[in-house]
């Protein structure tokens, strides 16, 4: 019997871990709340601001008088000199929340919609009656996902979240593509991806009374530049780059003439941190509240560099700048998806070329028509104004047909977990494996928690590529109760709460794969007692557990004087009877284990 006492020591050192009471605090509140189908959950690159699609969405809902009944629920991390938020907390039914406090789970948990322009948290999970409409937030010139150098689990909570969308919204085929393929949800996704231009770019069609009274240079004489960068890094690590961006604004502005032009600068909001509170001479920081495309409507001039702004631009058809100071350094560490010397504007790799066209500006458009056209064709088509509507008449009303995706191929998935890709045999194995598997008839899923290691990253690329990797960000969902007959199991191995463990697992299940149907699920390893708990009470109509080794003479393994494996086979051991069946990799391995009663 557990010591009660020592339980509550562990949980209370367990609450101490900021991740590990965010989930336990979500899961109160996913199991408390049901679904208020007249609330509407908003979220734009993690709260920092109202901005981008939803954004877009929110505007148009609000003032439609069909949806006067609906509640909107911001997340606002910061409303202090947040204009937006100044404007819309007047309204009655209109609330704001920061992430991660109980209003949050609350109404994470409950809203009937919930829109993000990137993810929600690591432990969110959709409820089957919520509508989880996933806008993203541009076209990709720049690689996603697993196509972008670095870690290669960095998108494992993009991945996450995409698989638990109903819908996707794409401003075209490009990038419906890319972000399918790029997060390896291909073949594996049930939601659907709709192509119908980005609700964002109709408010560059449009004034902001918001705006032009904050900003009175929005309505002046002076031609309006704006230089709008994009980030470096990776995601989670983005590298501070103001001295550069600093650099750069100083050296175009002091080739330009400042009583016919008007600088603006809009940094990306990953990035906005480490710039905000500066000031410039001569030059409008642009404060991260505001919302891009609202700002476009007035800009004369756009420089940018490798950022998804300019793609919404093309349909103002005003010239546009790229300043490529760091082409090389940027394409070996993050890579592109376009030919950068065809970009639908004048290409500049020096701030003085920069500052000479902006003077000369008025020929860009006439230079680059060909380019431009080209552009428009492929990535702006849908753009026309009215896209928002057409979004709300199909997500909220049933009224309109879009342009619908569907990635799914329909074949029987099978999901395996393959240990460490450490070194050794299994790993090897499970190389040769994924080489030979009838990929004609089934699905392969390989899942593992987000390790980071060169050895781990190393041999996951020497995979099949056919391979669909997912990996394991956060953790379980659990009440202190329901942690508690978890532990009973993973402390003591006591399988005595059958109906528990099949409720947790198929919903931390749902919590990686979304709706995703598993037909086989493979316990490769056969050595780590998580693993092998998730599979054998997973529900999947096939459960397989592999042995690579004499297992009990595993067990009484003696490394630097310890049985190194005697607790965790232990628990193995006893889910053995909740797998259909249990493989051995060779005959002698078989006859071993058989000899044991621990091979079927």
């Amino acid at each position: 019997m557990p010591d009660v006492k020592k339980v509550i020591k562990n949980y209370r050192k367990k609450m101490s871990n900021v991740t590990f009471s965010r989930q336990v605090e979500y899961q109160k509140a996913f199991e408390k709340y049901n679904i208020k189908d007249n609330v509407i959950l908003y979220e734009s690159f993690h709260g920092k601001g109202m901005t981008d699609n939803p954004f877009a969405i929110f505007k148009y809902l609000l003032n439609n008088p069909e949806f006067k009944n609906m509640k909107h629920v911001w997340v606002l991390n910061n409303s202090e000199d947040n204009e937006y938020y100044n404007y819309y907390k007047k309204f009655d039914n209109v609330e704001f929340i920061k992430t991660h406090t109980k209003q949050y789970f609350y109404y994470l948990a409950s809203a009937k919609y919930l829109i993000n322009s990137v993810s929600f948290p690591p432990y969110f999970l959709k409820k089957d009656d919520q509508v989880y409409v996933n806008t993203w937030h541009g076209t990709p010139l720049k690689t996603l996902g697993k196509d972008m150098e670095g870690s290669i689990t960095q998108h494992s909570n993009l991945q996450k979240n995409f698989l638990q969308s109903n819908y996707i919204l794409s401003p075209n085929e490009f990038t419906s593509e890319k972000i399918v393929y790029s997060h390896d949800i291909n073949d594996i996704y049930t939601g659907k991806v709709l192509e119908n231009g980005y609700p964002r770019i109709d408010n560059i069609f449009y004034e902001s009374r918001v705006l032009e009274s904050v900003f009175p240079i929005l309505k002046g004489n002076k031609k309006l530049v704006l230089y709008a960068p994009t980030w470096r890094g990776e995601v989670g690590k983005v590298d501070d780059i103001v001295e550069q961006i600093v650099q750069s604004i100083n050296d175009i502005v002091e080739n330009i003439n400042i009583d016919e032009y008007e600088f603006l600068v809009k940094v990306h909001p990953l990035v906005y941190k480490y710039i905000e509170g500066m000031e410039f001479e001569g030059i409008t920081l642009i404060p991260n509240w505001v919302d891009t495309n609202e700002l476009l409507h007035y800009v004369d001039i756009l420089v940018t560099d490798y950022s998804s702004i300019f793609f919404d631009f093309l349909v103002t058809d005003k010239p546009i700048i790229f300043y490529l100071y760091d082409k090389d350094e940027y394409l070996a560490k993050r890579g592109v998806y376009l030919d950068l010397d065809a970009l639908p504007g004048s290409i500049c790799y020096t701030a003085e070329d920069v500052s000479t066209n902006i003077i000369n500006s008025d020929v860009i458009t006439q230079n680059h028509k060909e380019q431009i056209e080209s552009y428009k064709n492929k990535f702006t088509n849908y753009d026309n104004g009215s896209v928002t509507r057409d979004y709300i008449d199909y997500i909220f009303s049933g009224k309109k047909s879009l342009v619908e995706k569907d990635y799914n191929n329909r074949k029987p998935n099978v999901v395996m977990y393959a240990g460490a890709f450490l070194n050794n045999g299994v790993t090897s194995s499970v190389i040769n494996l994924t080489k030979l598997f009838p990929y004609d008839k089934y699905n392969l899923i390989i899942i593992d928690k987000s390790r980071g290691n060169k050895t781990f990253e190393d041999n996951i690329k020497r995979l099949s590529s056919n391979v669909h990797m997912a990996y394991r960000g956060g953790g379980m969902n659990l009440t202190f109760y329901e942690w508690v007959r978890y532990n009973r199991f993973m402390n003591y191995a006591r399988v005595e709460d059958i109906g528990f463990y099949k409720e947790i697992v198929q919903q931390e299940w749902k919590r990686l794969l979304g709706n995703i149907d598993i037909e086989v699920g493979i316990d490769f390893s056969g050595y780590v007692p998580f693993w092998t708990f998730m599979m054998a009470f997973s529900g999947f109509p096939n459960r397989i557990i592999y042995q690579h080794n004499d297992m009990a003479a595993e067990k009484l393994k003696v490394v630097g004087g310890k049985k190194v494996h005697r607790k965790n086979l232990t628990r193995i051991f006893s889910l053995y009877p909740f797998f259909d069946f249990i493989a051995s990799v060779g005959e002698k391995t078989l006859d071993q284990n058989f000899k044991f009663k621990l091979a079927t």
